[in-house]
């Protein structure tokens, strides 16, 4: 792994895979927003783009690649691949406050360990009976 921050970002194939998968996000986080499944499939798009970095192994760059990429500081918030992805793509000045974030952070999460491969994520929150504006019932 690259220690130098600048190396991170000259590594072209990361990059532009770490841009391709911001640009995904954001186009599915711009999806007609009167559209009743919005949310869904952005959410969606969020699961696949975490769950490939984490089959891949490569979360922790990647999350610190988009991060630089789209110019945004978490602080010292806990960082994690399905969170570092909502932040980065979503506006949180539209309909969505932290703490909604943060509940979609936390079904997010819940399914990566839990969600059957021919699951969608809207099934297994359903599932569970779960509104995705509510935490996850652990």
């Amino acid at each position: 792994m690259l220690n130098d921050q600048n190396d991170l970002l000259n590594d072209d194939a990361d990059l532009t895979r770490v841009k391709n998968d911001l640009d995904k996000a954001k186009a599915a986080w711009n999806l007609r927003p009167g559209c009743k499944d919005r949310i869904w499939r952005y959410l969606q798009v969020v699961f696949d783009i975490g769950q490939r970095w984490k089959k891949e192994g490569n979360g922790i760059r990647y999350q610190r690649l988009m991060l630089r990429t789209a110019k945004v500081d978490l602080g010292k918030r806990l960082l994690g691949r399905f969170r570092v992805v909502v932040y980065c793509s979503s506006d949180p000045k539209t309909e969505s406050d932290f703490r909604v974030r943060n509940k979609w952070v936390q079904w997010l999460e819940v399914a990566s360990e839990e969600i059957e491969e021919s699951q969608t994520f809207k099934d297994f929150v359903k599932e569970r009976g779960g509104s995705i504006s509510a935490a996850p019932l652990r």
